[in-house]
């Protein structure tokens, strides 16, 4: 495909919102073009299963760019926008070239994110894999993501990449992997390990695809399965990381509630201070409860609020609690919901 100052045109239309009906198809078009020949690419070099995923490749091309048409009250497509905002430039003094560059690096990143996403769909074990791999790499300082190729790889940080070389073969990782690998091994340590195996060998590129990672890490976790784990125990992995997440998530929504409906129930006086920062409380142990595999000893809103204020009966929380927590904990499990879709 051609790209002239036309395309140009129809990305500062849409990143400013100024855009028209005709612009909308327009600009549909440019992202089916741009996205429909890297997952071609994929399925011919056998990165993509369409089998597995039970798609034709249209359907996964149009799957893999809905994202991107997202947009806000005002009708902006504030995905773009952020990310052409947070460049140092504006797109306006870029050459048509170079806006198609960057917008061709923004979809891809999108395309990738939500290949991810469909083969976590159909293979819960590699997403339970690759989503506590999202969140020991962001703990842990080893590893940059980048996108390649319209790939995403882990590289290893202030090393050289040995770009010259050949790419890493699955099968060099699963050898090398095998032989200093644990089976009861968690992400971040696999994550280290993967770490030392590419820094110390100097035969081929220090990259290694995400997902390929990922599946090397699940071949692990299906062999601790197969010789110590009962089959109940599956879906088990990492569960202490996890858990850690939903806290920090837990304590980030309450902290946003608690600012957000601090005017409406305490300076209106609904309820005192002390007794707001009750419900605050109580909410957060609610998220966790809902959210983490972690055990309480109580298990209904009453038992969390009863933790808070020990003398509190039952008659007196129906009459006087029951509907403010139910309504804060409705909030609060939507807002936990798109905080742990982040991760």
């Amino acid at each position: 495909m051609i790209f002239t100052v036309v395309h140009k045109n129809l990305l500062i239309a849409i990143i400013s919102g100024e855009y028209s009906n005709q612009d909308l198809k327009n600009f549909a078009n440019l992202c089916y073009s741009l996205a429909s020949p890297l997952i071609h690419k994929k399925i011919s070099l056998g990165k993509i299963n369409l089998d597995i995923l039970g798609m034709k490749q249209n359907e996964i091309v149009f799957d893999c760019i809905a994202d991107i048409f997202s947009r806000d009250e005002r009708g902006r497509f504030y995905k773009v926008q952020s990310y052409f905002e947070s460049l140092d430039f504006k797109i306006e003094n870029l050459s048509t070239e170079e806006a198609i560059v960057h917008f061709r690096k923004f979809l891809f990143n999108v395309v990738n994110n939500n290949l991810i996403r469909l083969y976590s769909e159909v293979d819960s074990t590699l997403g339970k894999i690759l989503r506590n791999m999202k969140i020991a790499l962001k703990r842990e300082s080893l590893f940059t993501q980048i996108t390649r190729f319209g790939d995403t790889y882990l590289i290893p940080i202030n090393s050289d990449l040995l770009w010259e070389k050949p790419p890493i073969t699955f099968d060099y990782l699963q050898n090398m992997f095998s032989k200093t690998v644990l089976i009861h091994d968690n992400i971040p340590e696999m994550l280290k390990k993967l770490f030392d195996i590419l820094i110390e060998q100097d035969e081929f590129q220090r990259a290694v695809p995400l997902v390929l990672a990922a599946l090397l890490f699940k071949e692990v976790y299906i062999l601790g399965w197969k010789e110590e784990m009962p089959s109940s125990a599956v879906n088990t992995i990492s569960l202490e990381l996890e858990n850690e997440d939903v806290k920090a998530a837990a304590n980030k929504i309450c902290t946003g509630i608690r600012n957000e409906m601090y005017r409406a129930y305490v300076e209106k006086h609904k309820v005192d201070e002390p007794l707001f920062f009750k419900y605050m409380n109580a909410l957060n142990l609610i998220l966790i409860n809902s959210f983490s595999t972690i055990e309480f000893a109580g298990d209904s809103y009453f038992e969390f609020l009863q933790m808070e204020i020990p003398d509190l009966t039952k008659d007196v929380y129906i009459k006087k609690h029951k509907k403010i927590i139910e309504y804060l904990a409705k909030i609060a499990k939507n807002k936990m919901k798109n905080e742990l879709q982040k991760l």
